[in-house]
């Protein structure tokens, strides 16, 4: 096991500015139920939004799932037909390829996974051995358990357990175990019990051999801790991390030899929040827009008994330089108004899913959509220029039958983007053109293609390279 010692950098300040957002749904349920808790969002199809929750009152609950479009019109609004007790809710996850999603969810000390499709239907329903959180893994769905270590399990689309493995030993005590997979690496982020504290880890598995490869302990207490993955397995943590007697989201890069690389604190609003709890809810890294974002929420006004308490938005470049910190604030009578998860479409649009919470009266949920320039970087710096030419993996690999590939070109030029199969014969020209400086997405699409490895390259005036990938039907 391998441990870090994290230096503190200087903190900044969150600027008060609350940034405009595009549009904002409020998303209300049944208004006899005093508990509604909205957790997951994802995107599917068309880039539509898929949020997941469940409401209920001290007796009776349901699950609940709701389809909202890229203009922010509710399409439908559902709550499962069978009333029980759900105790809690947390982890959603989308099927690659197979238009469906899978979500995790407890009956009391009973776990189980539920796969629905994109019209709101429930497919099946698999009972678990524990509480996990869940991934995806190509057009499977990865889950990793919580507790003395941590167990691994894989299912395919039907709910069916392919494999299992430990994916930390016995002997740590893990609160919380967030699953990234890229290609046949798996990594975790969470909270696990460590020198008489709460701290926040990174640990990296090799899904083929099921060797752990490496496990990265940070030594500030925190509360909260999520991550995510760049295309260049760069690992991003966030953190609630305590230094110097004030609660600060902290942010850290570890290159794929478990190296940090840089760490960025942020103290929300000053000292007056950052001296309460501050729960980071959510963290996503999109290679393609060069951003890593973070959202969280402070206790603060909770505390106080204010309403219209806020959330908090950090976005920055890969690098680690900064770009955004604003607050989110949900106009309302609620006593708390926290994030709860974010999600980004592949145009760079920013959906932000929060929570309305009355002492008196139903909970609601809401999602904002944020301006393309948080990630595309239209306002504040511009100078987003790569330093060389990359072609990086892609992403989901395995992949069925999509995939997506992206590069990066210092100077603008031709590019050509080809795919090949294992013979060498040419599959089909992705990309021909004269591009701008700057990184660059494209979508591939198998679907007539027989399951194998398939090669694409990256042509320039400067520059070549060839990358393997892996169909899998």
């Amino acid at each position: 096991m391998k441990s870090i010692i994290l230096a503190i950098f200087a903190i900044m300040v969150v600027t008060s500015a609350v940034e405009s957002q595009v549009w904002t749904t409020e998303i209300n349920m049944h208004p006899s139920y005093n508990v509604n808790d909205f957790f997951s969002i994802a995107i599917g199809n068309g880039g539509n939004l898929f949020i997941t929750g469940y409401e209920g009152n001290a007796s009776v609950s349901h699950l609940i799932s709701t389809k909202i479009s890229p203009s922010g019109q509710i399409l439908w609004l559902k709550e499962d037909a069978a009333p029980t007790r759900i105790t809690s809710f947390f982890s959603l996850a989308t099927l690659n390829g197979k238009d469906k999603f899978v979500e995790r969810y407890n009956v009391g000390t009973s776990h189980y996974l539920r796969f629905w499709s994109q019209n709101g239907d429930t497919l099946s329903t698999v009972s678990l051995p524990s509480r996990v959180m869940l991934g995806s893994y190509g057009d499977s769905v990865i889950a990793t358990s919580i507790g003395n270590g941590s167990q691994g399990f894989i299912f395919d689309e039907n709910g069916v357990m392919k494999t299992s493995f430990t994916a930390i030993p016995s002997g740590m005590t893990v609160y919380y175990a967030d699953p990234r997979v890229l290609g046949d690496t798996l990594w975790l982020f969470g909270t696990c019990f460590s020198g008489g504290n709460n701290k926040g880890y990174i640990s990296k598995v090799n899904l083929r051999t099921k060797a752990q490869l490496w496990t990265v302990i940070f030594t500030p207490v925190v509360s909260r801790a999520m991550g995510d993955i760049d295309l260049n397995r760069n690992a991003y943590i966030g953190m609630t991390a305590q230094i110097n007697g004030m609660w600060v989201f902290r942010m850290v890069r570890v290159n794929s030899n478990g190296d940090t690389t840089w760490t960025k604190d942020l103290a929300p609003n000053g000292s007056t929040d950052a001296n309460q709890e501050n729960f980071v809810n959510g963290l996503r890294v999109s290679t393609a827009h060069d951003r890593v974002i973070l959202v969280g929420s402070s206790e603060r006004d909770f505390l106080s008994n204010t309403p219209n308490s806020a959330g908090y938005v950090l976005a920055r470049r890969l690098n680690g330089d900064s770009i955004q910190a604003f607050k989110v604030v949900h106009d309302s009578t609620a006593k708390l108004n926290p994030i709860q998860a974010l999600t980004f479409d592949s145009a760079g649009n920013l959906f932000v899913l929060g929570k309305s919470f009355f002492q008196v009266g139903a909970t609601y949920g809401w999602v904002k959509r944020y301006p393309l320039s948080l990630l595309t970087g239209v306002s504040g710096n511009q100078n987003n220029i790569p330093e060389g030419y990359v072609l990086y993996q892609n992403y989901p690999n395995p992949f069925n039958p999509k995939t997506k590939i992206s590069f990066s070109i210092p100077k603008s030029g031709f590019v050509r983007l080809t795919v090949y199969d294992i013979l060498g014969r040419e599959i089909e020209t992705l990309v021909a053109e004269k591009m701008t400086a700057g990184m660059h997405e494209v979508g591939f699409d198998g679907k007539n293609l027989a399951s194998g490895v398939y090669f694409y390259r990256l042509d320039t005036d400067n520059f070549t390279e060839t990358r393997k990938m892996m169909l899998v039907k």
